[in-house]
């Protein structure tokens, strides 16, 4: 596919809130801001079939990457209002001390760490894509200026057929996705698996896998408690009834604002530094 002719702009409309309010985007830019996009200097590009083609961007300090499965990619979140946690990590880095990152999301729904979608014995559809192991190179360490992933996933290898009941293997997994981040000087932010009792998949064995897996992340030096921001203190094994989306697995947007709010922020850089004002004269 050939783009002749890219361009970039800020958008004129505010945005959606938090609390879902707010001036949806029609498309419409700030007067000024557009700019033409090139591509290692030219106006245009060429993007062969199954392959990626960047523009260059300077002066941000870099992107973090929402690693995940359908969690990550919003299900149970409202349609079309931005409310998935990555967008909602976003819009609280915007207004934190911490030098504003963007937030790019590689949510797949349905994705497991270990197995390919397309796995014999894999029940899911074929939207779960490859496995995040599979994947992990290209879809969290390639975006332009990545510095952190956020990796939230390891739920679907725990409740989906073929059930893995071994949780050394979905330790292993997250390490070899740490261990890839780190190979490429990446800092790799684990998060804890939150409760899912009434969902179809929970069982006994599920939780006991589930349980050993928190623990094994909360010993981690750079991890998010996504498991502590959900979980119903009076039943630690269900999400908290005001945060679940309704299927007891997938967290509506007052559950996704806790995600986004349980991100430890001096944790997604190497290089933490706050914003400065500058000094005056």
């Amino acid at each position: 596919m050939r783009f002749g002719h890219v361009t970039v702009a800020l958008s004129a409309r505010t945005g959606v809130r938090r609390d879902g309010t707010g001036d949806h985007s029609d498309g419409t830019a700030v007067p000024g801001s557009m700019r033409d996009v090139a591509f290692g200097g030219r106006p245009e590009a060429v993007v062969a079939a199954g392959a990626e083609v960047l523009g260059e961007v300077t002066g941000a300090p870099g992107t973090i990457v929402a690693f995940g499965d359908s969690i990550t990619n919003g299900a149970a979140s409202t349609p079309g209002r931005n409310q998935r946690w990555p967008d909602l990590l976003a819009a609280r880095l915007a207004t934190s001390p911490v030098v504003g990152f963007g937030v790019a999301n590689a949510g797949v729904s349905g994705n497991r760490i270990l197995l390919d979608a397309r796995h014999p014995r894999y029940r899911s559809t074929a939207i779960a894509g490859r496995s995040g192991l599979s994947r992990f190179a290209a879809d969290a360490l390639e975006p332009a200026g990545v510095r952190t992933v956020i990796v939230f996933a390891g739920v679907n290898d725990i409740i989906q057929t073929p059930r893995q009941t071994d949780p050394a293997r979905v330790v292993e997994g997250l390490t070899r996705l740490v261990h890839q981040g780190q190979a490429r000087g990446v800092r790799v932010v684990v998060c804890t698996i939150p409760p899912f009792r009434g969902w179809s998949g929970h069982t006994t064995e599920a939780e006991r896998v589930r349980g050993q897996v928190n623990a094994w992340i909360r010993t981690r030096e750079a991890f998010a408690d996504f498991d502590l921001a959900l979980r119903d203190p009076a039943d630690p094994l269900r999400l908290r009834p005001d945060l679940d989306g309704g299927d007891h697995l997938h967290p509506n947007d007052a559950g996704m604002f806790a995600l986004a709010a349980a991100v430890p922020l001096e944790q997604l850089c190497f290089r933490f530094r706050p914003r400065t004002r500058p000094a005056r004269r």
